[in-house]
């Protein structure tokens, strides 16, 4: 790989984190190029719209990423989970972390399509997978419901 591209990448990491441009430098760059980009990469926390969801469990989730690991439908991502957080002491609370827990439980179905955040941690090359620690999952957005529009009440007017 042309010492440029590196250059390149890790200024394009800078303005704009790929991890999907890294995968590949990791996967088929030489072993010089795939140091630099995972030291540049290891400890940085990420978010990772789109995953493939391969496997799944309450606390790995294996994804894929790269366009070659969407096709084959193969993992090349690890995500260990983070612990969900501790539900509060009121029923309320407790209904509302087991809602958010059905949610995440549906996202991350197999063959689903996820957003996923977490911190890079470590990796293989034979095959490529990489490890996410401190998982957790990015649901969507819940639009609020447009408020209807309040219109006056007709007048009403004598008929002479």
């Amino acid at each position: 790989m042309a010492p440029w591209i590196l250059g390149e990448v890790k200024k394009s990491m800078k303005e704009l984190h790929n991890p999907r441009d890294d995968i590949t430098i990791l996967a088929n760059g030489n072993a010089d190029d795939a140091a630099k980009v995972w030291n540049s990469m290891k400890g940085k926390s990420v978010t990772i719209p789109d995953t493939l969801v391969i496997e799944s469990s309450p606390t790995v989730l294996k994804v894929a990423v790269s366009d070659d690991a969407v096709q084959g439908k193969t993992a090349d991502f690890t995500f260990n989970m983070a612990p969900p957080e501790e539900a509060g002491k009121t029923a309320a609370a407790t209904a509302a972390a087991k809602k958010t827990a059905d949610e995440i439980a549906a996202a991350t179905a197999v063959g689903q399509k996820v957003t996923l955040s977490g911190t890079f941690d470590s990796y293989t090359t034979k095959p490529l997978m990489i490890l996410m620690s401190n998982g957790a999952v990015v649901l969507p957005k819940k639009t609020a419901k447009p408020t209807p529009a309040h219109h006056p009440a007709a007048a009403h007017r004598p008929t002479h």
